[in-house]
């Protein structure tokens, strides 16, 4: 029996990540009589997002679709690809929001059915987007197309209405409690009573609810009105100065405009607050298809700013958030005419969606900045009076990983720096002398990372060389995801006597070149990824006669890690 049906789930299946990244999604992709009536027939969001045009010279306008397309959510296809595409970078999951209004519900094709076919298998749960309805993408936000009057009668509909969402089993739950999010708690009438009798009502149809309250318009205390925790939404309460002055409009400009990478230091280095709270990164922000000379625009957000204010929310969830609550949204997955979206367009293509995957790795794509305003802001949380002892944790936990951090980057330094004479003398010849290097003194010979690969492409494999004056060709390619998508270093060729004994011989090949052959034929995801091509000419002529080991390897903050390309040789 489905769970629409009477079934009643506990917890997500299978399994959550340990972070689950949520995006916010617009189901506004689609004509609806509504939106025909007060902006003619066929309107829908890319109406808005074609009309764009740039208000100063490298305004990004129109942002265009281009793997999706100009699509249609009424198609299950188009659905099932936005999941595919999402799962591939690590999203868990959509918000979608949820248009209801006394009963009446707008843009609710998509979801519909989704919930009806089971199908995309992804993860969900919805947010009431509870304004008016209005003409606000034309300025004019006073004329009401489809009023939200609360009537009091109705109170209690909103949940028997989304009682099927809540019993799916895709549905996002924390506590093994269903998500249910409001935009705006603000504008609610009797807002404590009314989520205590949503509470009782669900529980009485056997769901229990997990009420999130969005961080906008001056809404800043949750537990006080009934809610479970807060969400952050920005660009809503997010802290930059103006930065009008700092271009040349092409026209007058009645708007807004701020520095991206202000915003994200800021979001960074913001203090705990005294509830549960979910953090939020923002795409991007640049609103000029729907305003116009009115935008409000988040100057030079790129991927890279965006995967370290998003990387920095991740590290600070796995310190802070225990597990099942370690959730972390995304504004937003579709909202084209408001340049926040991680669906590829015309300008970074996938790299949106690659900085989520980068930001959910291990070490992340924090940058030593934003890991010092994190450090900033925890330690000003820490040392607040009555502060819980798991943020002096946290604080002592991030200080030493901030240190320890450092303490390899100067290692990395150390480490190019004793090879760059050779590798200058290196460059100036053909071939590649193999240079002996006692493994003890100058190079650490550590384990490959696991999420490293590498191939050698020339036939090395149980090779006898017998006339050394001839180059012995190698070339191939390394993969390890890395900030940026760009080895640090050259990879690096090492051989060793088949019997493990030192020393062993080193040759630098030439900086890597991109490899596409490889990156279009390697599983996905591959966040950040350096497909990296190497070729060298070795000059063998100081080799030792013998058995000789052949391996890739990448210059590592404290050492040298091979790579599983191992290939025998047989010398002289």
């Amino acid at each position: 029996m489905r769970p629409d049906q009477g079934g009643t789930p506990d917890a997500e299946s299978p399994e959550p990540p340990d972070i689950r990244l949520l995006a916010f999604y617009l189901p506004q992709f689609h004509p609806i009589p509504e939106n025909d009536a007060a902006w003619g027939e066929g309107f829908t969001e890319w109406t808005n997002v074609t009309r764009a045009t740039p208000l100063f010279e490298g305004h990004h306008q129109p942002q265009l679709p281009t793997e999706m397309g100009f699509y249609d959510l009424r198609l299950p296809e188009v659905m099932a690809r936005q999941a595919a595409l999402a799962k591939a970078h690590g999203v868990h999951g959509f918000c979608y929001y949820a248009y209801w209004f006394d009963g009446r519900r707008l843009l609710e094709q998509p979801i519909e059915a989704m919930l009806r076919s089971g199908a995309p298998d992804m993860p969900f749960c919805l947010c009431w987007a509870n304004e008016n309805w209005t003409r606000r993408w034309d300025g004019s936000e006073h004329e009401v197309i489809v009023a939200q009057t609360f009537s009091p009668e109705y109170r209690l509909r909103i949940i028997d209405d989304f009682l099927p969402y809540f019993r799916d089993p895709r549905y996002v739950r924390v506590d093994g409690r269903a998500v249910f999010i409001v935009y705006r708690p603000d504008i609610v009438p009797d807002l404590r009573e009314t989520l205590a009798a949503w509470r009782a009502h669900a529980a009485a149809a056997g769901v229990e609810l997990y009420l999130v309250g969005c961080l906008t318009f001056g809404f800043s205390d949750p537990l006080r009105h009934g809610f479970d925790a807060g969400l952050e939404f920005p660009p809503h309460g997010v802290k930059a100065a103006g930065a009008a002055d700092s271009v040349t409009w092409r026209r007058p400009f009645a708007g807004n405009a701020f520095r991206y990478d202000d915003v994200v230091q800021s979001e960074i280095a913001k203090p705990e607050r005294p509830f549960p709270v979910f953090r939020s990164a923002m795409v991007g922000w640049d609103n000029t298809a729907r305003r116009g000379d009115r935008a409000h625009i988040f100057l030079d957000a790129t991927p890279e700013a965006f995967a370290t204010w998003l990387s920095a929310l991740v590290h600070r969830s796995r310190l802070l958030d225990p597990p099942g609550r370690r959730l972390v949204f995304v504004n937003a997955w579709n909202e084209w005419a408001e340049g926040a979206h991680l669906e590829p367009d015309n300008r970074f293509g996938r790299r949106w969606l690659q900085a989520c995957a980068a930001a959910l790795l291990p070490g992340g794509a924090m940058t030593p900045a934003a890991e010092a305003a994190s450090l900033q802001g925890l330690a000003a949380a820490a040392a607040t009076p009555g502060a819980a002892p798991i943020l002096s944790l946290a604080h002592q936990m991030l200080q030493r990983a901030a240190t320890a951090r450092m303490a390899a980057e100067a290692a990395a330094r150390a480490f190019a720096g004793h090879f760059a004479a050779r590798l200058r003398a290196d460059q100036q010849q053909q071939c590649r002398p193999l240079l002996r290097s006692d493994a003890q003194a100058e190079i650490s010979l550590l384990p490959g990372p696991l999420d490293a690969v590498g191939w050698i492409d020339s036939p090395a494999e149980a090779r006898r060389i017998a006339d050394c004056r001839t180059p012995l060709h190698v070339s191939g390619w390394a993969l390890h995801p890395v900030q940026g998508g760009v080895l640090p270093y050259p990879p690096i060729l090492v051989m060793t006597p088949a019997d493990d004994a030192s020393p062993a011989w080193i040759a630098f090949t030439e900086y890597g070149r991109p490899r596409q052959d490889v990156e279009g034929n390697l599983p996905a995801p591959l966040p950040a990824a350096a497909a990296c091509g190497f070729e060298a000419f070795l000059d063998l002529r100081a080799i030792p006669p013998g058995a000789w080991t052949l391996q890739v390897a990448l210059a590592m903050p404290d050492g040298c890690a091979f790579l599983p390309t191992l290939r025998r040789l047989m010398v002289g």
